[in-house]
């Protein structure tokens, strides 16, 4: 299933059929939803402003509400390595453990290391990576796997990222200005795109 934000003050989900685009069902919380990640059984996780909601894989219902002590939640990230979820707002980076019977447990907030924050991904190695904008450019901040810090990159491209994703290989950000998906391999404290896909 394919689920798609749509960004309405009710916080209405559509759920497609994948690959076939057909509608087949919705959810909806309070406030404007904001962002969504996935786990890899297929839970899917909505942030919006008053929390992150987990809904089970198919379900209609939430499983389990998650309060972010920064406050309104603009996007999430699961550690496909560890099971944790990364939210990240205009505030600040929260990270959650998941419980085996008791749901989640809030473990580790982060400052901003820049601000206006805009999205966040892990990769496959558990790193988690941030975008958004500073004095000195746009720029993408990671936190390595293991590391307290999150360190900052600059970026080889000068464009303002949107969305960040990992792609199953390299790091994916959109460039809404430009219509595009440039994907980026980091290595110590740059990103170099690798190629880019026109919208």
């Amino acid at each position: 299933m394919l689920y798609v934000s749509t960004g309405l003050p009710d916080g209405a989900i559509d759920v497609y059929a994948y690959p076939k685009g057909e509608l087949v069902g919705g959810l909806s919380e309070a406030g404007y939803s904001h962002g969504l990640c996935s786990d890899v059984r297929g839970n899917v996780f909505i942030t919006n402003q008053y929390a992150i909601y987990e809904y089970p894989h198919g379900s209609a219902s939430a499983s389990a509400v998650l309060t972010n002590p920064f406050g309104a939640t603009v996007s999430c990230s699961i550690d496909s390595t560890t099971g944790n979820l990364a939210a990240v707002t205009a505030d600040g980076v929260v990270i959650f453990h998941p419980r085996s019977r008791h749901g989640w447990k809030l473990a580790q907030l982060f400052g901003l290391p820049y601000p206006r924050m805009t999205s966040c991904a892990y990769d496959a190695s558990g790193n988690l990576f941030l975008d958004g904008q500073s004095s000195s450019g746009y720029l993408v901040a990671e936190l390595a796997k293991g590391r307290s810090e999150f360190k900052r990159t600059l970026l080889d491209k000068s464009f303002i990222p949107g969305n960040i994703q990992w792609d199953g290989k390299y790091v994916a950000i959109g460039d809404g200005y430009n219509l595009a998906i440039r994907r980026f391999q980091f290595k110590g404290t740059t990103g170099r795109q690798v190629d880019a896909t026109r919208l």
